[in-house]
């Protein structure tokens, strides 16, 4: 496990050899923005490190320029995972050599442009780079107009070469909200649950273990969508409306094990809404503490999977992913949110639902009380909403980069270079910069130069067929 107080390195060696590297090799760049995302795409890069075809590489960067100094924490973590697993990365800096053409294919961890350095928005990468790919950071289950835009419409998401969905129904939601529809969408599963999530595969965390105590663990995973900002837009969260309740049966309850995961979000918002100083945020650690409750801010969430006996969520993607712990789980609706996606609708539907902190004070009790065997349908929702959650997604990805790459260079040619065709290259550049500069139209842009090509086209069809039209527009032009 990873402990406070290592620090991070720009490189580390391979504990493990990597294989011979080809010379025509498939160079890989992945782009990690926030811890969390690690585990998305762990499996993908392990799996390139041990695959000649491949040459992988990590560059670590901020993960949200907008929260300036509060990113070096985020860069700490991300850099202790992969020294842990003894992969080379570099840390990110603007004033760096980090040079995009040397890569064949980036592979994006996140998809807001606002949240990357401008050097690293999606355009320019794609100007510079082949192949561009989008593994999605989360499970999609929140509906509302927003939330399409943000988890559909960003230019990774409409621009990207390959983007890799967990599902043929988070495909069909590309082709219904994406700008260009889900051509690029392939149906591979997501990595981050292979395996079960590596429940049984990986070791708990012992301090976790130990701050249970043995009791009955009840998972809460609480949004960070409170506050005058997210209401009436993406208010999914219910913390406002229990947490109190929540915190004061988890303090009186002492053989119940309550254990907080907030989304990464949550805390910093409690302080930017006033609702706490960040000088008594250690205080309310030292509370939750002496109250029982388990606060967890663990990068890794698989731990929290492993050692709870029931969860209770927002929307968020637990609801989903929590699925393949085959432990039951209730959903924690805010009546006043946007709702859910069509397919989570369903999935909820099939759950207990609490509207407010009784009613999930209730499912704990009941739930504390059964028998394992009074959940044993939630085996069946697993295979009806996680149907490509087979241990291989990954694999899948890594096949699926591969045979594109493959096919992006004609006859299995080298990759033309400047030195050995000038002329080539520039103009192979300049094609690219051209093609790309009208992938980054705006939507908008697109359907008004739509709707003014095909009104051309009725205009010149209409002239066409009336030749005294016609002649005296030839003359007009003649002259």
């Amino acid at each position: 496990m990873i402990r406070a107080g290592e620090s991070p390195r720009r490189a580390v060696r391979m504990t493990t050899p990597q294989p011979p590297v080809a010379a025509d090799s498939i160079r890989v760049l992945f782009l990690l923005q926030r811890p969390e995302s690690w585990s998305n795409v762990r499996e993908v890069c392990r799996r390139m490190v041990a695959d000649p075809r491949f040459s992988a590489s990590v560059w670590v960067l901020p993960y949200d320029v907008r929260r300036g100094a509060d990113n070096a924490a985020s860069v700490r973590t991300s850099a202790r995972l992969l020294d842990a697993e003894s992969v080379e990365y570099r840390i990110w800096d603007e004033s760096g050599d980090f040079d995009l053409r040397s890569h064949d294919v980036v592979v994006f961890t996140a998809p807001y442009d606002i949240e990357r350095p401008p050097s690293l928005h999606f355009d320019v990468v794609a100007r510079h780079v082949p192949i561009t790919a989008y593994v999605p950071y989360g499970l999609v289950v929140g509906g509302g107009r927003k939330n399409h835009l943000l988890q559909y419409s960003q230019p990774t998401q409409a621009g990207a070469t390959m983007v890799f969905a967990r599902s043929w129904a988070e495909k069909s939601m590309y082709r219904e909200y994406c700008p260009t529809g889900d051509s690029h969408v392939f149906v591979t599963g997501l990595p981050r649950l292979d395996d079960a999530c590596g429940l049984g595969s990986n070791e708990v965390d012992g301090d976790l273990i130990q701050a249970i105590g043995g009791r009955f663990a009840v998972l809460w995973n609480s949004h960070f969508s409170i506050g005058s900002h997210h209401r009436g837009s993406l208010d999914y969260s219910t913390f406002d409306r229990i947490a109190g309740q929540l915190f004061d049966y988890a303090a009186e309850n002492r053989d119940v094990a309550l254990i907080w995961r907030p989304h990464p979000h949550l805390m910093p918002l409690l302080v930017s809404e006033g609702l706490i100083a960040q000088s008594q945020m250690d205080g309310l650690r030292r509370d939750l503490c002496a109250a029982g409750i388990v606060l967890d801010e663990r990068h890794d969430h698989r731990h929290a999977f492993a050692a709870s006996n029931a969860l209770i969520t927002d929307a968020g993607s637990f609801l989903i992913e929590y699925l393949m712990t085959g432990k039951p789980m209730a959903y924690l609706q805010n009546p006043d949110g946007p709702g859910l996606t069509d397919e989570a609708s369903e999935l909820a539907g099939r759950l207990p639902v609490a509207r407010d902190a009784a009613a999930a004070i209730a499912f704990i009790e009941h739930t504390r009380h059964q028998s394992p065997t009074d959940w044993a349908d939630l085996g069946r929702l697993r295979s009806d909403f996680l149907p490509m959650q087979d241990g291989g997604s990954a694999r899948r990805i890594v096949e699926s980069i591969a045979s594109f790459a493959a096919a992006s260079r004609p006859g299995g040619r080298e990759r033309l270079t400047f030195s050995k065709y000038p002329a080539l290259f520039r103009l192979t550049e300049s094609l690219r910069d051209m093609r790309h500069s009208g992938d980054a139209k705006s939507s908008w842009f697109a359907r008004a130069r739509g709707v003014y090509r095909n009104l051309r086209v009725e205009v010149v069809e209409s002239i066409k067929r009336r030749p005294r039209v016609l002649r005296t527009l030839t003359r007009m032009m003649r002259r």
